[in-house]
Parts: C-alpha cells; sequence; structure tokens
C-alpha cells in the first residue's frame, strides 16, 4: 500500500499505514498489525518515570508532513528517518520531573497550540510561533495525554482546562469522569493516552471502551460527528501513551 505523510497532525484524512505506540501493550500493536499498521513501537527513555518511559505523546511529537520532533536518539527514530521523516531533538534535556517530562505534550489542533506554554518553551513551540500558530494556553502540563481528538473540530477530556479552552476557541467538545482508565503507578490514566484515529472516521482505543460508565456520552458524542469507533482489545482501558498516526494511505479509494 503506498503511503504518504500526514498533512495535518493526528487528522489522517485515508487509512493509516503507520502509527507511534509504546512498546509496552503487545495486544495493542497485534491488533494494530492485524489491521494492516506498521507499528514503530516507542522503546524507553530512561530519564521519565518508568509507568510513561515509552509513551508516544511524551516522547514524540508530530508536527505535520515529514516534521517530527523527539526525546532523544533512539532506534524507533532511526526508523522515522528511514520512512523519510525529518527528526529534530528537543534542545531541553528531559527529566523525571515536571515540568521538563512535558515538553512534547503539545495538541496541534485547526492552526491552535493548546499546551502549558510556561513549561513549553522550547525549539518546538518556537517553531509554531514562527509558523504563525496561535498559542491556548492551558493550566494542564500533559495536554495531549488528557486530548482524544475525534476530529478537527471535537476533543474529549476530562480535564476542565482543556475542555474550556476547546470550547472558547470554537472547538466542540465532551467532558468526561476522571478516572476509569489504568496507568500503573498512578491514581489512573488520561483518555488521550487511550486513543487515536487509524482512518479519517474511525478512533480506536486500547481497551474495551464499552467499559468506561460515560461510554453512552462518548458513542453519542462520536456518533454526531460521523466517526466510528473500535476496542482493539478486551482488556479495560490501558493508557499507553496514545496510538499517533503519522502516514496514510496515498491509494484512491
Amino acid at each position: 500500500m503506498k503511503s504518504r505523510f500526514l498533512d495535518v497532525p493526528f487528522l489522517p484524512s485515508s487509512k493509516v499505514t503507520v502509527c507511534a505506540v509504546s512498546q509496552a501493550d503487545r495486544g495493542v500493536i497485534a491488533a494494530l498489525k492485524a489491521l494492516q499498521i506498521k507499528v514503530i513501537e516507542i522503546t524507553p527513555n530512561i530519564l521519565l518515570p518508568e509507568p510513561v518511559n515509552s509513551h508516544a505523546d511524551m516522547l514524540l511529537h508530530h508536527a505535520g508532513k515529514d516534521k517530527i520532533f523527539v526525546s532523544g536518539e533512539f532506534e524507533y527514530v532511526k526508523e522515522l528517518r528511514e520512512l523519510g521523516f525529518f527528526t529534530e531533538k528537543t534542545d531541553k534535556q528531559f527529566s523525571e520531573k515536571y515540568p521538563d517530562d512535558i515538553q512534547l505534550n503539545i495538541v496541534n489542533l485547526n492552526g491552535m497550540i493548546f499546551c502549558n506554554e510556561k513549561h513549553c518553551v522550547n525549539n518546538v513551540t518556537r517553531y509554531y510561533k514562527k509558523e504563525g500558530y496561535l498559542f491556548k494556553n492551558i493550566a494542564q502540563g500533559y495536554s495531549k495525554c488528557s486530548t482524544c481528538i475525534v476530529n478537527n473540530k471535537a476533543v474529549i477530556t476530562s480535564d476542565d482546562s482543556i475542555y474550556n479552552a476547546a470550547l472558547n476557541s470554537g472547538i466542540d467538545a465532551l467532558k468526561i469522569r476522571c478516572g476509569f482508565i489504568d496507568l500503573p503507578g498512578y491514581d489512573y490514566g488520561f483518555i488521550g493516552g487511550v486513543s487515536g484515529l487509524i482512518d479519517k472516521n474511525l478512533l480506536a482505543f486500547t481497551g474495551n471502551i464499552k467499559l468506561h460508565p460515560d461510554y453512552e456520552k462518548i458513542k453519542l458524542f462520536t456518533d454526531f460527528y460521523e466517526v466510528g469507533i473500535i476496542s482493539l482489545t478486551d482488556n479495560n482501558l490501558n493508557d499507553i501513551g496514545g496510538i499517533i498516526p503519522l502516514m496514510e494511505s496515498s491509494e484512491e479509494e
């Protein structure tokens, strides 16, 4: 299958052919491969706490087309280059202490950047400012972790600051309850860490989304935007750092 880079981060316009996912959940990786999606397995960055040190939404940020920011030089970065991506390392070193772990935790949506701007000042944010993006400052440092992108005008989150910032920016938002998402070592995980679009109108979840107490609300919301949902495993929702789509089919349907 011929592939091309996603023009817009997180938002495929056709079937996803390449995505980035933590190496930690073999069931999710197997399910994605069964869907004929090549998986770039994100390996641990030992500078981060063990439960999140292979999370894709922590360790890389796709800025659109062939540009990806990364946290360091790892084997998967070589894989990305082999696919034609231009990779650039953050100019500030990661550490396990907040806020040095959130440098790539950025949502790029509709020409706007949602992040905790005070703590994301680096070559990534400088790049977006140079490109003329509008910054939407939010209190939540883990902005991508906390945001499930449904399409270019709709998101799901349990975080008040993201919810309000989205609505104030003309983006519809569904507010769900905190918790009910597994993340070993932490009280709970986040909805962005269990999800990702794998086609223009298909949203994948790492576990069984029907087990979430707000499933019916989520289903009504995604149905309204004509986006289907798929559970990749029958397990509880497990925050693995999300599913980051990188390339899509360039073949005509």
